[in-house]
């Protein structure tokens, strides 16, 4: 990792979008493996690049959906006290060196957010998850997650659901 790491300095990168991925970090319930994200944020942040973590997607034990393999990437909604767990421990670990945190990627994506996108339901896990993150870093910057393909339909409905006041920043992917 350290290569990769002294390629973005050495080409002036100040910022990198990280992948938190839950998956990685806690493979089975409360069983956490630091050493992947340990070492890949020691690398950039000796090298002074800024960090803009991402938190989700879930893992296949923490949705209720029976078909996720429990220890892999899942893309369905998790169940909103075991993500609450992850966010606590991640950024009560990183937030020295992590100050901007981007609440899943890309919730309005059929991809992303299974079986379907719904609003209502990441609004919920928005407004949760950014008060978890205030609780431990009051100065942190939330960040909505990546908005693609771009329909203000979903942006009304997070306003709509009362998670408008919940971020700092709006991301939008628009390729």
């Amino acid at each position: 990792m350290a290569a990769p790491a002294q390629m973005l300095s050495d080409l002036g990168v100040t910022w990198v979008r990280e992948d938190f991925q839950w998956h990685r970090i806690e493979p089975s319930p409360g069983a956490w493996e630091w050493t992947f994200t340990d070492v890949a944020l020691q690398l950039l942040h000796e090298r002074g690049i800024q960090v803009l973590g991402v938190l989700g997607p879930s893992v296949g034990w923490g949705t209720p959906e029976p078909g996720d393999g429990s220890d892999a990437v899942s893309y369905y909604p998790p169940d909103p006290a075991a993500f609450d767990a992850y966010v606590r421990a991640v950024v009560e670990r990183y937030h020295p060196v992590v100050q901007h945190w981007e609440i899943w990627n890309e919730p309005d994506y059929g991809i992303f957010w299974q079986p379907d996108p719904d609003v209502a339901a990441y609004t919920r896990l928005l407004m949760q998850t950014a008060a978890t993150i205030r609780s431990i870093d009051p100065q942190a910057q939330v960040v909505l997650g990546g908005i693609n393909p771009f329909d203000s339909a979903f942006l009304r409905g997070v306003a709509e659901h009362g998670g408008w006041g919940s971020f700092d920043i709006l991301a939008v992917h628009p390729y």
